[in-house]
């Protein structure tokens, strides 16, 4: 056997090379890149508000404590015969200057001591045996006031408040040299229900320094019946002897009552 020549076996030898060969691995596909951590992070909200030294405020809440002033008119209807001699009508007209202190809250609910000054008379004076008459009062009153929150606009109250009143009814005339007059005290007390409406605030809206409001409220008032004896104003016992006394029937203030107050809470 004769052997192959060089060259063809240089060509066999290269073949089964290639014949075995493997082919080379394609190049790696690169995956799709994720959306970043802060793309797909949300929008952080925005930050509380503030107050002036920087640091977060919370949503806005009545304190615990708490003080309050108003005042208004008072219309009393009594219907007693003592004030026919001395007044025209049953319509008494008066004042009230009160201050305010709360004392509890919870949620909607907050209680109130109220104590106050009123003042006020007849509508209309009469005359009494010739001579011009007028009636006036003045009164004391310390008592508890209940408020419920329907809105930060509008609240509802009832009221309780005991007291002190003091009748005064003078007779008078511009031919006489003296005034028949007589001051008497008894007892007192309101019970009135009502509702106030915010007008306004005093400072930041979330956090008011003050608050103005008015308030409108009915009830009915109560007063002890007292006799009134009037005497002449003068320390000369001898006059009053001479001039004597004038008695009047027994007089109460007592009736519906009306008031319409404006306020400033803190």
């Amino acid at each position: 056997m004769r052997p192959l020549p060089s060259p063809l076996v240089a060509l066999l030898a290269l073949s089964s090379r290639a014949a075995f060969a493997q082919p080379p691995p394609p190049p790696p596909v690169e995956a799709p890149s994720s959306p970043s951590a802060e793309a797909t992070a949300p929008t952080p909200a925005p930050p509380p508000p503030t107050s002036r030294l920087g640091t977060p405020r919370p949503p806005y809440r009545a304190p615990q404590w708490g003080v309050g002033a108003r005042v208004g008119p008072r219309y009393v209807w009594a219907r007693s015969p003592g004030l026919d001699p001395v007044a025209s009508g049953d319509l008494l007209i008066g004042a009230h200057f009160e201050g305010l202190i709360r004392v509890w809250k919870d949620g909607p609910l907050s209680a109130w001591v109220v104590g106050g000054w009123l003042v006020g008379g007849a509508g209309t004076s009469s005359q009494t045996r010739g001579l011009s008459s007028s009636f006036s009062y003045q009164g004391l009153q310390v008592g508890a006031e209940a408020r419920y929150e329907l809105r930060r606009w509008l609240q509802l109250h009832g009221r309780l408040a005991p007291g002190l009143h003091t009748f005064r009814v003078a007779l008078s005339s511009p031919e006489l040299p003296y005034t028949l007059s007589d001051r008497s005290w008894t007892w007192s007390g309101d019970a009135t229900a009502g509702a106030s409406v915010l007008l306004g605030s005093i400072g930041n809206d979330e956090w008011p320094t003050a608050r103005l409001w008015v308030a409108a409220e009915g009830g009915y008032t109560v007063t002890g019946a007292v006799d009134h004896a009037l005497k002449v104003e003068t320390d000369d016992e001898e006059e009053q002897r001479r001039i004597g006394s004038t008695r009047l029937p027994s007089l109460s203030g007592s009736g519906a009552l009306l008031r319409v107050t404006f306020g400033l809470t803190f």
